[in-house]
């Protein structure tokens, strides 16, 4: 059994950029709020060569230090409970991003206009470098301090800036993300302010739950011989963040897919050191998968980040609600996803045209463009009335 002080020191400290304050990290932790910080980007976008090795290999550390956390341990009755208790290390896999790479401060921006600051700052790479020595010295209270002074704009503010809109659009297109480009440019909507009315309307149009539950039996899958657990593979879970689109909204904490998206892309299975990192990986999300985390650790993942966008100019209170999951969550989700698509398909049939099923989009348009031509055009050229409406 090891405790949390003697898993992150071994995992993640890094006697060469100075003394260890992990100890006093732990203790920040274990305390930790689970609030949002004053910013929705972080700098993971500005990230790239030897910079983003640096990261990535960080963010490994702190994935294997998060697996060997969550062990199940014998407590030593002279060690007390809290060292073995693992959310002050999981905390460190969702606040990553936010540690490291949260936005410059204006100070530090060489985008700012004011000509003390520009002859001041210092670049992205030596202030994101700073901020990877002093994380793994453990300096997690200082660095969270110092995130939480940076302030962005609301998402209203931003929406109702074209010059904005331009630039998130060119950014999907730099990521390769056409699709999320079109969009941000042709059905842009505004940001609805959530105060109490809408809140109650967003409440309102939340659907109650069916507690229908899923009675049939599953068969054993070509991925694990055990029916009540899944456990994913490392080359299922590189498939699976390959696959995914970078530049999508970061969850509450600033978490993105794009921290995880890089680590596969990076990742060379035929390596031994490699399949050991994607390895650790596959654990995470197949721990997250099955529950196998402190109760306070799930709650963190469950929460969202909800946003409303207006339908309807005339309408204030037309609402289309969004919400953001957590980074981790949306990857577990999407695996479980890929690898069950031919159970949760069987499962929703007959009226399943999306999950398992190729072009179900199109299966709908041409259904209904045949219905109407059966039901509505050819009776209507014969001089009867349909027998169907749309």
């Amino acid at each position: 059994n090891r405790t949390n002080l003697e898993i992150v020191t071994d995992c993640i400290y890094d006697e060469n950029c100075g003394p260890s304050h992990w100890p006093d990290a732990l203790l920040f932790l274990r305390d930790f709020k689970w609030d949002a910080p004053p910013y929705r980007s972080t700098l993971i976008t500005k990230i790239n060569h030897r910079l983003e090795t640096n990261i990535v290999n960080t963010f490994h550390e702190v994935t294997h230090a998060s697996i060997e956390a969550n062990k199940e341990v014998k407590h030593n009755k002279n060690i007390s409970k809290q060292d073995f208790d693992a959310d002050p290390i999981l905390a460190l896999q969702i606040l990553f991003e936010r540690l490291v790479l949260f936005p410059l401060p204006p100070s530090d921006n060489p985008t700012s206009s004011n000509p003390k600051h520009k002859a001041r700052h210092a670049t992205v790479n030596q202030t994101i470098n700073e901020r990877l020595r002093m994380f793994k010295q453990g300096r997690i209270r200082e660095l969270y301090e110092e995130s939480n002074a940076v302030k962005s704009k609301s998402p209203r503010e931003m929406a109702e800036n074209p010059e904005r809109i331009q630039k998130n659009a060119q950014l999907a297109v730099d990521l390769d993300n056409v699709k999320s480009a079109n969009i941000r440019l042709t059905k842009n909507a505004p940001v609805a302010i959530i105060d109490d009315i809408r809140l109650k309307v967003l409440q309102a149009l939340h659907p109650p739950s069916l507690n229908r539950g899923i009675n049939k039996s599953r068969r054993s899958t070509r991925f694990s011989h055990d029916k009540r657990n899944i456990h994913f593979t490392p080359e299922q879970i590189k498939r699976v963040l390959r696959k995914l689109n970078r530049g999508k909204a970061a969850g509450l904490f600033g978490d993105s897919l794009d921290l995880y998206i890089k680590t596969a892309r990076r990742l060379n299975l035929d390596k031994e050191e490699d399949l050991l990192k994607a390895r650790r990986l596959a654990k995470l999300f197949s721990n997250v998968a099955n529950g196998h985390l402190p109760p306070k650790f799930q709650a963190a993942l469950r929460k969202t980040y909800l946003v409303a966008l207006e339908k309807d100019p005339d309408d204030k209170l037309k609402l289309r609600p969004l919400g953001v999951p957590s980074a981790i969550r949306r990857i577990a989700t999407a695996a479980v996803l890929t690898e069950y698509s031919s159970v949760l398909a069987d499962h929703l049939l007959p009226y399943n045209f999306a999950i398992g099923v190729s072009g179900g989009c199109d299966v709908i348009i041409k259904s209904m463009q045949l219905g109407v031509d059966k039901y509505i055009t050819e009776r209507e050229s014969n001089g009867d009335l349909p027998t169907r409406s749309l």
